[in-house]
């Protein structure tokens, strides 16, 4: 669902552009074929991405943030980096908090957004609904950066970008989680929660 979320975000960024066909069939593409996946993948989710589609997803992304940014205009490409937000602070913050404890930073744990929200109480449910609402936001931030002169677009970028990490450290999810290790020592139920929080939100 997020992924189709930042699919049709794009599709509007492409659409607001003149003569920019390419990327928003591409991009229509890419949010249709995930729209058929999209019934399955509801918690409870009976089919999840894999490794491989997960990987097509991330190639799709990084192309196309690569084709809005090849103009060279700044908003443009602010606006890309913002519509794909919550994975990027997902990422950044992963690899902030590896080295900070000195663990191998392509290594997995089981502390990011999605795990730490569930650890600290939320459903399955309720945490792939802030996943969805933080996905929407950040992708109309985006669309918002694209239409504003270049001087506010940068401003902007910079608030919601320097508010995130302020909230992000404030509430504590630059600390690994109370369950941070991989899958060792869990139940089968709780596994289980966690990989339908991730499928769900992929």
């Amino acid at each position: 669902m997020m992924f189709f979320i930042l699919a049709t975000h794009l599709a509007m960024f492409a659409y607001s552009q003149e003569h920019d066909p390419v990327r928003l069939v591409a991009s229509l593409s890419m949010a249709g074929a995930v729209a058929g996946f999209l019934p399955y993948n509801f918690s409870p989710a009976t089919i999840f991405l894999g490794d491989a589609g997960s990987m097509l997803m991330g190639l799709f992304a990084a192309a196309m943030m690569l084709m809005f940014g090849e103009r060279g205009i700044l908003k443009w490409v602010l606006g890309a980096m913002m519509i794909f937000g919550l994975p990027i602070l997902d990422t950044t913050l992963a690899l902030i908090r590896r080295i900070r404890l000195g663990h191998p930073i392509f290594g997995g744990d089981r502390s990011h957004l999605y795990d730490q929200l569930v650890d600290r109480g939320l459903s399955v449910k309720q945490t792939v609904g802030i996943s969805y609402g933080l996905s929407a936001f950040y992708g109309l931030v985006g669309l918002a950066i694209i239409l504003m002169r270049t001087r506010y677009a940068v401003v902007l970028y910079v608030a919601v970008g320097v508010l995130t990490l302020y909230l992000c450290h404030r509430w504590g999810f630059l600390k690994p989680s109370s369950e941070g290790s991989p899958d060792e020592g869990k139940g089968p139920a709780q596994t289980n929660a966690r990989a339908g929080a991730g499928g769900s939100t992929g």
